[in-house]
């Protein structure tokens, strides 16, 4: 039972062998690994190539820089196994990784086999804070998970725990057939949220899905950068890219109950305004502004926040002020917020790192 696991790699020399070596360590030993060089600068073309020379199983492909999407993809198309597995260059797993989620998806004809994960954050090599995913276990179907309905939104927990089906590809076990099949592929013209589309799409071609509650894989959330607070990058189209995965993920659902796709969605959204305000934010407050107006004119956004929850610890006054089209007050809410962030000194991921550092 052949397992494809595919690795885009891109200047992840630091982190590289680490991760290469806690695939080649599994217990389910037929696996090929698959390292996708992305036009890497660094050395990790020639830890790739050590790496092969050591081990039959590992397969190297060298492209110029196109991205990860393209490399996923690039990997899919040569994999040869019964199941697909994607990491990440600066992640790693543990032992039986591979041999858990083989034992849940097979047995049940299971279309997506899930583990949970622990998060990692450090500052070069010392690291600062670790926090294991509290998930909700069990067989689900497609359908409920994508009933808001079914949800407790008062429930941090559970909402953690749906996010993750949802949202990320790794520490997960698809099914190679209904990807090929579908001719599933990452968006080239994404390089945010492409995850998240794919996995959407993914989910909605198969009826269930299992959650095992064990952390067997290993995220690499980032660098503290001294005492900042660790956001996404924002860029100038990242707005577009939110639109473009919805609509793309609202087409594969066509007909579908798409309640929790817009609930979700509205903390997308949210996320991304509040951070145009962050320290060091590539935009100025005048052009923050301007963008927060444009994104809240926009009738998906608008369909979106219709389905916004907010969490204990989250902002109210900055929902409220662009329901309300006040957006130069939305702005100072905001500005104050990531200050408040900034200047706390706890580094923070929204999607990690709850406030208390418990999920």
């Amino acid at each position: 039972m052949l397992v494809s696991i595919i690795v885009p790699v891109y200047n992840a020399e630091p982190f590289l062998s680490k991760c290469v070596i806690s695939l080649l360590n599994q217990t389910h030993r037929d696996i090929e690994i698959i390292l996708i060089n992305d036009g890497s600068t660094d050395k990790s073309l020639n830890i790739c190539k050590h790496f092969a020379s050591l081990d039959k199983r590992v397969k190297i492909k060298d492209q110029q820089n196109q991205g990860q999407s393209v490399a996923r993809n690039l990997g899919i198309n040569i994999s040869k196994g019964e199941y697909i597995m994607f990491v990440d260059a600066d992640d790693f797993c543990e032992p039986d990784i591979v041999s858990s989620l083989v034992a849940t998806i097979k047995p049940k004809q299971i279309g997506l086999a899930i583990c949970s994960y622990t998060s990692h954050l450090f500052d070069n090599d010392v690291e600062l804070r670790s926090n294991c995913l509290k998930i909700e276990p069990g067989q689900k179907a497609v359908n409920d998970i994508f009933d808001l309905r079914t949800l407790d939104i008062s429930n941090q927990r559970a909402k953690n725990s749906r996010n993750y089906e949802v949202s990320m590809i790794w520490g997960r076990l698809y099914t190679a057939e209904v990807i090929k099949k579908n001719n599933l592929q990452f968006n080239p013209l994404l390089s945010k949220f492409e995850d998240t589309e794919f996995n959407m799409v993914y989910l909605s071609h198969v009826e269930n899905i299992f959650v095992l509650d064990r952390n067997l894989y290993h995220y690499h959330v980032g660098t503290a950068q001294g005492t900042q607070t660790i956001s996404d990058k924002i860029t100038t189209d990242l707005s577009e890219m939110i639109n473009n995965s919805y609509k793309n993920i609202y087409k594969a659902f066509l007909g579908g109950r798409m309640d929790y796709l817009n609930f979700f969605y509205s903390y997308i959204f949210i996320g991304y305004l509040i951070r145009l305000f962050q320290v060091g934010s590539p935009v100025t407050f005048r052009e923050a502004l301007s963008e927060v107006k444009k994104v809240s004119k926009s009738e998906i956004f608008k369909n979106c926040m219709n389905y916004y929850y907010r969490p204990n610890d989250g902002s109210q006054l900055f929902p409220f002020f662009l329901k309300v089209n006040l957006f130069f007050p939305a702005a100072l809410v905001a500005k104050i917020r990531l200050l408040k962030v900034f200047y706390s000194n706890k580094p923070i991921r929204q999607w990690c790192f709850s406030k208390d550092g418990k999920n």
